[in-house]
């Protein structure tokens, strides 16, 4: 079962996200949610659309791990 399309989840802010993908708009991408929300179907079209790397990062994580996971490794 294929959940709801990315532009329903987003509604306004639907038109600033394909922005931003398509390289229009510049600047990060957070997308945040409740879990269940829908949130990773967005993060799901983001990833197939900019042929990236999906990464996850808990509340407690540190500095050190962010930018890590955030920069492939690179301090």
């Amino acid at each position: 079962m294929k959940g709801p399309d990315t532009q329903s989840l987003l509604g306004d802010d639907h038109e600033a996200f394909e922005a931003v993908l398509s390289g229009e708009a510049a600047g990060p991408v957070a997308v945040v949610g409740d879990p269940f929300s829908g949130r990773g179907s967005v993060l799901d079209q983001a990833v197939r659309d900019l042929d990236a790397t999906r990464v996850s990062l808990d509340p407690g994580d540190g500095v050190d791990r962010i930018r890590a996971r955030i920069n492939g490794g690179q301090s």
